[in-house]
């Protein structure tokens, strides 16, 4: 029996109230080629019992105790068998084409990393529309700023263009090439985006149509300590931004750079503080200041 060509990889913590519509959006895809890895990571409510309530040849259902969103990943990235993985989280939702999509467009250009437009969801499932809702807010500005002609590079140092790790489609050779999901609690997601992008470069793709529900609700891990989501996105971008500097030159300067004034910026109390005080966990401006100080330190990213 051939592998499949995709391989899906749900982790699953404590989403009783969701886990069945998203199983259901995967289950229900127009392209049907594909293994769903279900990697339930420690749930303690109802949610083992709605995954064995599905009988799909397709689905392998894995249990672990719980060790956060990235080790689950990473989990199901060790038992995939297909050419590409595709994520979904336990509580987001696939449009009806969304694998079909993003494999022609992986085939036509040789993409090795494609994300999409999202539509925003509540805790029942209907698209919030205001625009002045937080996260609507932030998310439009960086597809502003993407739409005016500026690298890749410059808008994901300004956020992750991605969102989430549902987001994520990508060749079984990336992983190879930049390894698994690192130890980050709250931004694994953007991290990985980071180390994708760099070894990617024009093969990292970003289709604008909406394919992807991603749901805002109370439980999302990420709202639960935006201190320490913060914290994780500042460690993040300064780690990840010398794979983006193609001299050695270059390095070498972000290195005396950083010992000379990107950390004594971030020792700075009121910076700090401005940071971990933050009410809005992806749209802050001390973050969006330190990535423009990374993109003006040197002879740094294309335009």
């Amino acid at each position: 029996m051939n592998p499949p060509v995709v391989s899906v990889i749900m982790p699953a913590y404590n989403h009783e109230h969701y886990i069945g519509q998203a199983i259901e959006s995967v289950l229900q895809q127009s392209f049907s080629d594909f293994e769903f890895i279900i990697i339930n990571d420690g749930s303690t409510d109802g949610t083992e019992r709605i995954i064995l309530g599905y009988d799909d040849p397709r689905i392998k259902y894995v249990a672990q105790k719980n060790q956060d969103a990235f080790n689950a990943i990473n989990n199901g990235i060790s038992l995939a068998t297909g050419e590409y993985t595709s994520i979904l989280n336990s509580d987001d939702l696939y449009h009806p084409d969304r694998l079909a999509r993003l494999l022609d467009e992986a085939r036509a250009t040789e993409a090795r990393f494609l994300f999409t437009g999202i539509t925003v969801i509540d805790d029942h499932s209907q698209p919030v529309v205001d625009p002045a809702h937080k996260f609507l807010e932030w998310y439009n500005g960086l597809r502003r700023l993407y739409s005016q002609s500026c690298s890749k590079e410059q808008c994901f140092f300004m956020g992750n263009l991605a969102v989430s790790t549902s987001n994520f489609f990508f060749s079984v050779e990336l992983v190879q090439k930049i390894g698994n999901f690192r130890q980050f609690r709250y931004a694994h997601d953007y991290d990985f985006a980071l180390r994708a992008l760099a070894e990617c470069g024009n093969l990292f793709r970003f289709i604008p149509d909406s394919l992807l529900s991603y749901r805002i609700h109370g439980g999302n891990t990420i709202t639960k300590s935006p201190a320490a989501a913060n914290r994780e996105v500042v460690e993040i971008l300064v780690d990840n931004f010398p794979l983006f500097l193609q001299e050695e030159t270059d390095r070498a300067n972000f290195a005396a750079l950083r010992e000379r004034a990107i950390l004594p910026l971030l020792e700075r109390s009121e910076y700090l503080d401005s940071i971990l005080d933050s009410k809005s966990w992806k749209a802050t401006k001390p973050l969006r200041s330190l990535g423009d100080v990374l993109l003006k330190s040197g002879k740094m990213l294309p335009d």
